[in-house]
This record gives C-alpha cells, sequence and structure tokens, in this order.
C-alpha cells in the first residue's frame, strides 16, 4: 500500500453521456476525500491535462454537467477537485524508484484486447488503480491484469491482481489502513537511536537524522524506500573499501558534491552535522534513491565499516539551485 492512486485510463469514456452524468459525483467525491488525507494521484496515459480535459463521453460536458448539480455542496466539492487536485503523468522513477517498466504491456485478463497501462504502473508500485465506474469490468476489486513482456525472443506473460478504488465504501478502507500503517511506521522511525540499532547494528545516526526521518510527513512509499536504502547501506559496508564498491554493491545513486558547491561557505555549511563519535564533520556524499527529490546525507567510515546517516529531508541548497 502506497499513498498514492494510479488513474485507470481503460475506464474512460462512458458508454453514454447519461451514465457518465449518474456516475461522475461519486468519483469526483472519491478524488475529494482521499485527497483531504494526502492521497495523490498520477496518470500513464502519456496525456497531458487536468480533471476537466478528460474524455468523459461523447456528448459529455464537464463544465454543463458542474452547472447543472443542485446540491450547492457537492457542486462546490466538484470545483474544489478540478482546481486544487493534480494528476499528472506517472514517473516511475519519482514514484517508486528502480522499478522499471522494461516494455511490459498489461491487459484485461477476462478481455486481452483492453490495454490497462494505469493498473499496470499500479501492480508495479504495489499500489492502488482508481477506475471510473463506466462498465462492470471496472467495478470490482481486486481487477485482474495479464502482465506480458518478451524474454529470449518469446513472450511471457503472468497474471497480477491490482487493487481497485471505485466506490466510496473502498476508498474509507483504502484511508483507514493507510492511517493505521503510517502510525506504526512513523513509531518505527521515532524508536531509531544514533547507536545500537538492532535493525542496522552498522549505521549510526546524527540527531539532526533522527529528526528527519521521524517527521509526520514522511509518506508510505517514502517509508518504504529509507527502510530499502538503509538496508542496503547496512549490509553492504562491512564490504566496501571506498565509495564505487560501496555503489556497486548497494545500487543506489550515491554521489559527492562538486566542488562549486562545497567552496561556497553558505551551501558547505549546510552540509555539516554533529557525528555522535567524530564531531561536527561534512556529509558530502548522498543518496538519492527518494521520492521528490529527497536526499539521505551519509559519513562513510570504511576503516570501522560503519556509515553514519546526517541528514534526510530536502535537497539542501547548492550551485546549481541556491534556493532549493
Amino acid at each position: 500500500m502506497i499513498d498514492f492512486l494510479v488513474l485507470n485510463d481503460a475506464s474512460l469514456p462512458f458508454s453514454s453521456a447519461n451514465d457518465c452524468e449518474q456516475n461522475m459525483g461519486v468519483f469526483f467525491s472519491i478524488l475529494h476525500r482521499a485527497n483531504s488525507q494526502g492521497i495523490r494521484f498520477y496518470r500513464a496515459d502519456n496525456l497531458e491535462g487536468s480533471w476537466n480535459s478528460l474524455i468523459y463521453a461523447d456528448g459529455f460536458d464537464i463544465g454543463k454537467w458542474i452547472n447543472s448539480i443542485t446540491n450547492r455542496d457537492q457542486s462546490l466539492l466538484v470545483k474544489s477537485v478540478i482546481s486544487n487536485v493534480k494528476c499528472p503523468l506517472a514517473s516511475i522513477d519519482d514514484i517508486h524508484p528502480h522499478n522499471s517498466m522494461n516494455e511490459m504491456l498489461f491487459v484485461l485478463s477476462s478481455n486481452k484486447n483492453i490495454e490497462v497501462q494505469g493498473l499496470g504502473v499500479a501492480s508495479q508500485t504495489n499500489t492502488h488503480g482508481i477506475s471510473f465506474a463506466s462498465h462492470p469490468n471496472w467495478t470490482v476489486n481486486p481487477i485482474v491484469v495479464v502482465k506480458q513482456w518478451d524474454e529470449d525472443g518469446a513472450t511471457q506473460e503472468i497474471e497480477v491482481e491490482v487493487p481497485n478504488v471505485y466506490s466510496l465504501a473502498h476508498i474509507d478502507d483504502v484511508l483507514t489502513k493507510l492511517h493505521v500503517k503510517k502510525q506504526l511506521n512513523r513509531k518505527y522511525l521515532c524508536s531509531l537511536m544514533t547507536l545500537g540499532n538492532k535493525d542496522f547494528p552498522n549505521l549510526i545516526f546524527c540527531e539532526t537524522a533522527l529528526k528527519g526521518l521521524s517527521s509526520i510527513s514522511i509518506t508510505f512509499n517514502e517509508f518504504q524506500q529509507i527502510i530499502k536504502v538503509l538496508t542496503k547501506l547496512n549490509d553492504s559496508i562491512c564490504d566496501a573499501s571506498n565509495r564505487d564498491e560501496l555503489v556497486k554493491r548497494t545500487e543506489l545513486k550515491i554521489s559527492g558534491e562538486s566542488a562549486e558547491t562545497m567552496n561556497t561557505p553558505k551551501h558547505a555549511r549546510k552540509r555539516l552535522f554533529k557525528h555522535p563519535i567524530l564531531g561536527r564533520i561534512s556529509f558530502e556524499d548522498h543518496v538519492k534513491n527518494f521520492p521528490c527529490a529527497k536526499r539521505m546525507h551519509i559519513f562513510s567510515d570504511y576503516a570501522n565499516n560503519n556509515i553514519c546517516i546526517g541528514y534526510f529531508g530536502r535537497h539542501l541548497t547548492n550551485v546549481t539551485n541556491p534556493k532549493s
């Protein structure tokens, strides 16, 4: 479960404008309810545009539909969603680093003539699809899709069940489970200590890092990636003698800072953190494998086989992005 939903592009258009009008209200209520709890949305159909640019049905005019809503609260809800809720194109590297689509094709199991790219992205990122109730194909949970790919000149395929949100009851269930999981995740991150963590015996944490990791704003997706990165660093430092070897063993994106950045005092100072043992030192190396361009700054002690985590959070300023 990750705190975003991927639009099932195959669930549009509706078969008729009338059918669309009867079901649109529920869909926008789902969007509003999810967005109020910090759920993000993505599209995977390679089409740019906002909610009011989608083709919902032949002969359906979303502007006229909104103006025809007699319930004032519902009208305000729909207008709020269209104005404030974004649904950008999905970048797999951004929402789930190292989970490449690798030229996979996803089709509906019950009708392989229907391509379901959005549900495919949802399956690859271990999250939910969100569908319009435009056909019985899309009013089931989960939806069974077939993942197809080429291997050694032959087509391979496997069935995958993708959780699907199409009703208010479903989104309420998702939000309840997500809330509980987020609380458990934050409790775990808040339990980390500077030294002596059972799960990460080869890692040391600065107070600045612990503060960033215990932030209430950390998403479910970020939590999963944080644990994955910490685990790889912890498991690989004992067999690495330099950064290149650490990168090779962890398969993480780790780099240092540019000379220009480190020669600029106001930027260099932001890389100084208090190591629990060594005192205030520079943490130039940073891991880039996080959503929303967040960074984890580290100091690797190859002689003593440990890594200190100095910082986790938004990208620190540098000469290229002085206001990031």
